[in-house]
């Protein structure tokens, strides 16, 4: 729940409070905020979705599916920083492949030349 439905719900109960003097706001306000907190992704779970993001990037992507539709509260966002965070690790890893190409003298077309039986010839 956002700042801005917390602040809805609070004037709400102000407006019931007016009417009601019987009405604890303080009691209501504590069992909305109970409830949001019962609407989150555990940190465990958010732990294991972003070790997998950062280790096998691509399938953080499932996480972030996974996330976006469960309802939680804070769901969507994680699964935005999965996003965020799996574009920035294929970023990085193809950059790393490109330097360690560049530096070997080899180009990535000399590579793409090499045909499977020579590979096996040489390890017989």
């Amino acid at each position: 729940m956002s700042d801005e439905a917390l602040a809805k719900e609070l004037q709400q109960y102000k407006e019931i409070a007016a009417v009601n003097k019987n009405v604890d706001i303080s009691a209501l306000m504590l069992n909305a905020l109970e409830k949001e907190q019962e609407n989150r992704l555990t940190t465990r779970q958010k732990t294991v979705a972003y070790f997998v993001t950062v280790t096998f990037a691509p399938f953080g992507l499932i996480y972030a599916v996974k996330f976006y539709f469960s309802g939680a509260s804070d769901g969507k966002k994680t699964a935005l920083y999965i996003v965020i965070i799996t574009f920035a690790v294929i970023g990085i890893i193809s950059l790393m492949f490109n330097a360690i190409i560049s530096t070997s003298g080899t180009s990535v077309q000399q590579i793409q030349t090499i045909k499977p039986d020579d590979i096996r010839s040489l390890l017989q």
